[in-house]
C-alpha cells in the first residue's frame, strides 16, 4: 500500500469512461419534433435552468440530445448511482466543462483534494467554479445533466442550488430527471429563471403518433386506430414503442384492429405485460441474449461474447439494435457500440432473469467481471457475484488510487461497508480507508471503531506500513492519548524508521511537539520543531509543507530557538505556494501574523492575519487554525482598543467555539480574553460573570496549567479593580510561577506585566519597573517584544514612567504611541471603532484619484515606503483586499 505522494496532480479526463460525456445516438425510428426542439432550444438560451421532468420512457433523453446537434456549445454528463457523491459529481462537471474553464478546473480540484471536509463546503466550491468560467463568446454553454434522479446526496443538491443562484450568463443548465429535484424551483420560477418541459409536452399527440406508427413502422393504421392508441397510452412513448413491436408481428389488418380495440390503457403498470409480449415474439437465441446481457451497464461485442459465451454475439447485438429493442448506441460508431438498454427494459429483463434463471445470476456477473475494464462497473459485477475476496482486492486498488488523488469516492466506502465482516478484517487497508474517510469529514466518533479494527488487524498481520498509516491517522484525530501515540511512534522510528515517508515523519514530529507543549518540555519541542520543518523543506512532496504548516501553532514561537527558524520556514513556504495552495497560504499568512505581532509590528500582523482569515472564510474554516487566527484577531482588537470590533467578532465566532470539537481545548482561553475585554473597559461585574463561567466549566480532572494561569490572571484583575490589592498580588504571583512553565502568551497575557500594572496603580514605581525590566529581558532574548502590547492600554502608565527613566526608549516609545488614547483629530469610521489618521485620510483621497505610490510620495513629501505602510493600514482598517475596493468602500462611507 505504498503512497509516495501526499498530492498527485490529477488527470481528470482519465477518471471517467468517455461515454459519460456523450449523448446516446438514436435509430431511424425517432420522430423529429421540431416544435419541442425549438421550445427546448429557446428555454436553454433564455433561462438559468431548464427542467425536463417526466416518468421513465417519456422521451426526455431523446429530446434533450437534440441540443447537442444545435449551434449551442453543450457539455453532456450521463449520471448514475455511482456519481452520488459530491467529489465525484464535481469532478464530472469539471471534466465536461474543461474547455470552458480558465484553468481546466485545477482550482476546484485542488480545493477538493487539499481542503479538509471539502464536500461540506459547497458554497466555497461553487464560488471557485464560477470564478473560473470563461465569459461566453456569443451563445452560452449548456451543461446537460441526464438522469439526475439518480442523485440523492443533499450536498450535491446544495452545490447545484448555489451554482444556479449565481450562474453567470456564460453557462446554462438543463436537468433531465424522472422527479423534481430538491432545488429552489419555486424561487427560480418566480424570478423567471426556470423553464419546464414535462409529460404533457413530451407525450405524443395524434399527428406524432400517426408519424410514429405509419411512417416509422409502416403499419398503415387508420386515423381512428391512431387516436385510440394515443388515447390509451396518453402519448407515452415507451408504451407506443412496445405496441409498435407487438403490432408489426400481427400481419392481418383486421386482427390488428381487433387487438387495438381490446387494448387496455397502456400505462406504466402494464409495461411488463407488453414487454413480455415483445420478448415472446423474439427468436430463442435473441431472447437468451437479451436476458443474459441485461446485467451489463454497457454492451460491446466483447463483453456480450464473454457473458453469453456465444460466438455469435456480434450478430445478435446487431439484430437487437436493428429490431429497435430499446437499445441505444452511446457512440457514433454503431457497429462496435458501446450500447445501453433503456432503463425500463433493462429492469424488466433483469427481473425475468432472476425469476426464470436464478442460478445464472451470479455466474453471469462473474463472467462480466472478468472482461469489464472500468473499476466501478467491475466492482458492481463482483459484488453481485458475491466474489468477496476479488471485490476486496479491487477496492484496495481503488482506495489506493483515491488516496493518491486525495479524492475519495463514496462508492468505495459504501461497498467496503457492505462486505462481510470477515472479509473486511482480512483486508485492514479497507478498514483504514473508511476510518480516514470519516475522520477527514469531522466524524471522529464514527471513524474510531474502524481505525481500532484496522490497527488490530495490521498488528495481527505484521503489516508495519499499515500500522504506521493507522498510527498517523490516529495522531491526527486523537488528542486525548498523545502520550500513548508518541510512544508508539517512537517505537516505529527506532525499529522501522526506513519505511517512514516524509508525511509520516512530519506528523510524528508534530505529535511530539504538541505533546511537549502540553507537558512544558520546551527542549523537546525545539528539537522536534526543527526536525519537522527540515523534513518538510527537504521533501519533494508538494504536500509536505502544507502538512507542516498545519501542525505549527503560535505556541511554538516560544521554543528555545525563538522566532527566527519559523520565520525562515514561513518565507520559504510562501515562496513555494501556488495560487491554489489554499491551506499552505492560510497557514503561512497566519504564522506570519503571529510572528509580526510578537515582534510588535502590528500593521503587518493585521494585514497577514486578515489575509489568512479571508481565505479561511473562502474555504469554510479549518479546525484549530480557525482558533489560532481568532486569537490574534481578538488580541489585535484589544491592542487597538477596538472594543466594538472585538465584541462583534467574538459574538460571531462563539457559536463555532461551542460546537466545534477542535475548539474545546481553547474554550477557557477565549473566555479569559472576554473577561479581559470587560476589565479593560472598567466593566468589572461582567468580568466577574466571565470568571464564574470559567470556573463552572472546570473539568472534573482539574484545569490544564494554561487554564489555571488564565483563571488566576482574570481573578487578579478583578481583585485589582475591587481594591483588594493583596489578593490581586497573590493571584498574579501564582500565575507568574505557572507562566515560567507555560512560557507562551497564546490566549494569555504575561502575569509579570500585569503585576507591573498593579504596582503602577499603587505608585510603587520601582517595583513596577523591576517587573517590566525582567520581562523585557526575556522578550528581547526571544525576539517577542510585542507581548507587551497584549496588556493593552492598562500598561500605558508604566510605559510612560519607564520612558521618563530612560528604559529602552527605542523599544517602548512606539508601543506607547500605539496604546495611548486616540488623537482627537482622527477620523472615525462609521459603524466601527476604527479610525483614520489625518495622514491616512490624505493618502486615501490621493488613492481615489488613481495616484501611484510614487506620485503620492511626491505630493506628500514622504518616502514610497511610508506611503506603502499607510496604504497597508488603510486596507486593513477598511477590510479591503485591493486599493480599488478600499476607495469604493470609502466612497460608500462618505470618507471621500
Amino acid at each position: 500500500m505504498e503512497n509516495n505522494s501526499l498530492l498527485t496532480q490529477p488527470v481528470p479526463e482519465n477518471w471517467f469512461p468517455y461515454t459519460k460525456f456523450q449523448p446516446p445516438q438514436f435509430g431511424a425510428n425517432v420522430v423529429v419534433r421540431l416544435r419541442l426542439h425549438t421550445m427546448l432550444y429557446e428555454a436553454a438560451v433564455r433561462h438559468r435552468l431548464t427542467l425536463v421532468a417526466a416518468p421513465a420512457g417519456s422521451g426526455k433523453t431523446i429530446l434533450t440530445s437534440s441540443l447537442t446537434q444545435s449551434d449551442l456549445p453543450t457539455a453532456w454528463v450521463a449520471l448514475d448511482p455511482t456519481d452520488d457523491d459530491l467529489t465525484s459529481f464535481v469532478a464530472l462537471i469539471l471534466t465536461a466543462l474543461r474547455d470552458r474553464l480558465q484553468d481546466d478546473g485545477q482550482a476546484v480540484l485542488s480545493f477538493l483534494q487539499t481542503v479538509p471536509n471539502a464536500p461540506e463546503k459547497t458554497s466555497q466550491l461553487t464560488a471557485i467554479l464560477i470564478n473560473q468560467l470563461k465569459p461566453a463568446d456569443q451563445s452560452p454553454s449548456v451543461l446537460i445533466l441526464d438522469d439526475y434522479h439518480t442523485i440523492i446526496d443533499p450536498a450535491i443538491h446544495q452545490f447545484l442550488g448555489y451554482l444556479l443562484d449565481y450562474l453567470p450568463p456564460s453557462l446554462r443548465v438543463v436537468i433531465v430527471t424522472r422527479y423534481d429535484p430538491p432545488l429552489s424551483l419555486a424561487r427560480l420560477r418566480a424570478r423567471g429563471q426556470l423553464a419546464e418541459i414535462r409529460l404533457p409536452q413530451l407525450s405524443f399527440d395524434d399527428d406524432e403518433t400517426a408519424v410514429f406508427f405509419n411512417q416509422r413502422h409502416q403499419l398503415q393504421l387508420t386515423g381512428e386506430e391512431v387516436s385510440t392508441l394515443q388515447r390509451q397510452t396518453e402519448g407515452w412513448i415507451a408504451g407506443l414503442q412496445l405496441l409498435a413491436m407487438v403490432l408489426v408481428t400481427i400481419k392481418d389488418s383486421q386482427a390488428r384492429s381487433t387487438y387495438i380495440h381490446h387494448l387496455n390503457s397502456a400505462n406504466r403498470a402494464i409495461f411488463a405485460l407488453l414487454a413480455e409480449e415483445v420478448l415472446a415474439h423474439q427468436p430463442p437465441d435473441i431472447q437468451d441474449f437479451l436476458l443474459k446481457t441485461s446485467i451489463l451497464p454497457e454492451l460491446t461485442p466483447a463483453n456480450c461474447r464473454a457473458v453469453t459465451q456465444n460466438n455469435a454475439a456480434l450478430r445478435l447485438l446487431a439484430a437487437v439494435y436493428e429490431r429497435n429493442l430499446f437499445l441505444n448506441v452511446l457512440a457514433p460508431d454503431a457497429l462496435n457500440g458501446p450500447f445501453r438498454y433503456h432503463d425500463l427494459f433493462s429492469s424488466f429483463l433483469q427481473e425475468r432473469l432472476k425469476a426464470d434463471r436464478p442460478e445464472q445470476w451470479r455466474d453471469l456477473h462473474r463472467r462480466a467481471a472478468q472482461v469489464t475494464v472500468g473499476s466501478e462497473q467491475k466492482l458492481m459485477h463482483l459484488m453481485s457475484a458475491e466474489l468477496w475476496d476479488e471485490a476486496a482486492d479491487l477496492l484496495e486498488q481503488m482506495g489506493q488510487v483515491d488516496t493518491e488523488r486525495r479524492f475519495t469516492r463514496r462508492i468505495v466506502i459504501t461497498t467496503i461497508e457492505a462486505l462481510p465482516k470477515s472479509i473486511q478484517q482480512a483486508h485492514p487497508w479497507l478498514l483504514l480507508y473508511v476510518a480516514q474517510y470519516y475522520a477527514v469529514r469531522g466524524y471522529v466518533e464514527t471513524a474510531a471503531p474502524w481505525l481500532a479494527q484496522a490497527t488490530a488487524c495490521f498488528h495481527e498481520q505484521g503489516d508495519e506500513l499499515g500500522q504506521i498509516e493507522a498510527l498517523t491517522a490516529r495522531a491526527m484525530t486523537d488528542t486525548l492519548n498523545t502520550a500513548e501515540i508518541v510512544q508508539a511512534f517512537r517505537q516505529k522510528v527506532d525499529t522501522v524508521g526506513d519505511i517512514l515517508r516524509p508525511d509520516h515523519r512530519i506528523i510524528y514530529h508534530g505529535t511530539e511537539q504538541w505533546h511537549a507543549i502540553a507537558n512544558q518540555e520546551w527542549s523537546t519541542l525545539t528539537r522536534h520543531l526543527q526536525a519537522g520543518m527540515q523534513v518538510a523543506l527537504q521533501s519533494s512532496d508538494p504536500g509536505a509543507l502544507t502538512m507542516a504548516g498545519l501542525i505549527l501553532g503560535p505556541q511554538m514561537l516560544f521554543n528555545h530557538d525563538g522566532i527566527a527558524p519559523i520565520e525562515e520556514f514561513v518565507w520559504r513556504s510562501s515562496q513555494s505556494a501556488q495560487p491554489t495552495d489554499w491551506i499552505l497560504q492560510i497557514c503561512t499568512h497566519a504564522l506570519l501574523g503571529y510572528i509580526r505581532f510578537l515582534q510588535g509590528r502590528v500593521d503587518e500582523a493585521e494585514q497577514a492575519i486578515h489575509r489568512s482569515h479571508r481565505l479561511l472564510q473562502e474555504i469554510g474554516g479549518l479546525a484549530w487554525i480557525d482558533d489560532h487566527v481568532s486569537w490574534l484577531i481578538l488580541a489585535l482588537a484589544l491592542t487597538r482598543r477596538a472594543y466594538r470590533t472585538f465584541d462583534d467578532f467574538f459574538t460571531t465566532q462563539s457559536v463555532r467555539w461551542e460546537t466545534q470539537e477542535t475548539s474545546a481545548g481553547y474554550h477557557q482561553g477565549f473566555l479569559y480574553l472576554r473577561g479581559r475585554f470587560f476589565w479593560l473597559q472598567g466593566r468589572t461585574a461582567e468580568a466577574q460573570t466571565v470568571l464564574a463561567q470559567m470556573e463552572a466549566h472546570r473539568p472534573p480532572s482539574g484545569y490544564k496549567i494554561e487554564d489555571e494561569e488564565r483563571r488566576l490572571l482574570l481573578a487578579g484583575l478583578i481583585a485589582m479593580d475591587t481594591g483588594d490589592t493583596g489578593t490581586a498580588k497573590r493571584y498574579l504571583r501564582q500565575a507568574a510561577v505557572l507562566h515560567e512553565r507555560v512560557r507562551h502568551t497564546v490566549l494569555l497575557t504575561h502575569p509579570r506585566l500585569t503585576l507591573a500594572t498593579l504596582y503602577g496603580r499603587q505608585n510603587r514605581w520601582d517595583e513596577a519597573l523591576d517587573e517590566l525590566h525582567a520581562v523585557l529581558e526575556q522578550l528581547k532574548a526571544q525576539g517577542t517584544p510585542g507581548v507587551i502590547l497584549q496588556e493593552g492600554e492598562s500598561i500605558v502608565p508604566v510605559l510612560n514612567h519607564a520612558l521618563k527613566q530612560g528604559l529602552e526608549p527605542e523599544l517602548l516609545q512606539p508601543f506607547l504611541t500605539m496604546l495611548q488614547p486616540v488623537d482627537t483629530q482622527t477620523i472615525p469610521l462609521p459603524n466601527s471603532d476604527r479610525y483614520l489618521t489625518p495622514r491616512e485620510s490624505e493618502v486615501l483621497h490621493l488613492l481615489a484619484t488613481g495616484a501611484t505610490n510614487r506620485a503620492i510620495a511626491a505630493e506628500l513629501y514622504v518616502t514610497e515606503r511610508t506611503v506603502k505602510a499607510h496604504v497597508t493600514r488603510i486596507l486593513t482598517k477598511l477590510d479591503a483586499a485591493t486599493r480599488t475596493e478600499a476607495v469604493t468602500k470609502a466612497g460608500r462611507l462618505g470618507l471621500i
